[in-house]
Parts: structure tokens; sequence; C-alpha cells
């Protein structure tokens, strides 16, 4: 489980946003994510599907801030906008906003 852990802070770091399209990954951001982090989401797939059906965030949840709007997330599974916690309303808020602006690359998807 480390290993996913590790290569979904690295996609968090690289600015995807990751979620699930039945068995696989959808995977947003505003560039092509690095080689080296597609390969470690395709080599943990399993566990991260696991992860995200299990609504287990990588990292604790506790105190965070909405990287949108500022206030506290109490939500019990916020999502996340480009790697940083957000609430539901302000992540797709964000989302219909660069959507707008074409500044959105469509989704990809890992098998």
């Amino acid at each position: 489980m480390l290993g996913a852990k590790k290569a979904l802070d690295a996609a968090n770091a690289a600015g995807v946003t990751i979620t699930l399209d039945g068995d696989n990954l959808a995977l947003r951001a505003k560039s092509e994510p690095p080689a080296p982090v597609l390969l470690a989401l395709r080599t943990h797939k399993a566990e991260i599907v696991e992860i995200l059906r299990r609504g287990t965030p990588p990292r604790p949840q506790l105190g965070l801030a909405c990287c949108q709007c500022g206030k506290s997330i109490t939500e019990a599974l916020p999502t996340t906008w480009g790697g940083l916690p957000c609430h539901r309303a302000c992540g797709e808020s964000a989302f219909q906003r660069e959507k707008q602006t074409g500044a959105y690359l469509s989704k990809r998807i890992i098998h």
C-alpha cells in the first residue's frame, strides 16, 4: 500500500486529479503528467483503485482548508483540485471555469 500512496503523492505533486471510471483510473491535469508518474499509477493501479473505493484518503484529513475558498473542510471525503484538497462544490466550480476557458485537458484513462 505504501507504493500506491507514493504514486498518489507524486500524482498530486504533478497536479493530477484522479477519479475512478469503473475499474479504471481517470486522470485530469493541465498538462501531460510526467512518464514516471504514469508508470507509478499503472504499477500500483489495483491498490489505488482499492484506496479510492474505500474512500480512504492518502493523507490524514484533519485541519484541511479548501484550496478554492480557503474555508475548513468538514466533508467526510473531500475531493481534490490540482492535487490540493477542496470542497466538492468548489472543485466542480473550478472544473467548470477551466472547462470554459479550454485550460483543462480531457480525462485520460488508465486501464
